[in-house]
């Protein structure tokens, strides 16, 4: 691999980081809204609040985003893999804070985060092409 390749592959890879870790953060704002109405508390969250949860959403989103865009979601359009797992965080985060358990919520949200990666790995095959190598695949003539 020559050293222009690494440093395209490590761009690419950064580029992932920071747009997971800006999905996740932008995810960790209404959550906290949301949080506050679901549970109930009767003040409203506070800055610290905000930017606690914002930042523990980056942190995953910062972790997922690479692992499923190399893994399961390599031709899934940039813009819906990270808004459809972001929402799929939301959505689990949100079940879990309903059961009202912390620790069930950042579970539940790492679960949605996979889930929507699965249903996008599934809405995007992976294109089959005649003569890619693959003597098995390649017609017959007259058949």
């Amino acid at each position: 691999m020559s050293n222009g390749t690494r440093a395209g592959l490590f761009r690419i890879n950064l580029l992932l980081v920071v747009l997971g870790a800006v999905a996740g953060a932008l995810a960790g704002i209404p959550l906290t809204w949301l949080g506050k109405i679901i549970s109930g508390a009767p003040e409203p969250a506070t800055l610290a609040t905000y930017l606690w949860n914002a930042r523990a959403m980056a942190v995953m989103g910062a972790v997922f985003a690479p692992l499923l865009a190399w893994s399961t979601m390599r031709r899934v359009p940039l813009w819906r893999a990270a808004l459809e797992t972001a929402a799929g965080g939301l959505v689990g985060a949100i079940i879990g804070m309903m059961l009202a358990s912390g620790g069930l919520m950042l579970f539940l949200a790492g679960a949605g985060i996979s889930l929507s990666a699965w249903r996008l790995n599934r809405a995007y095959p992976e294109r089959m092409r005649v003569g890619d190598g693959n003597a098995d695949e390649t017609p017959a003539i007259g058949a």
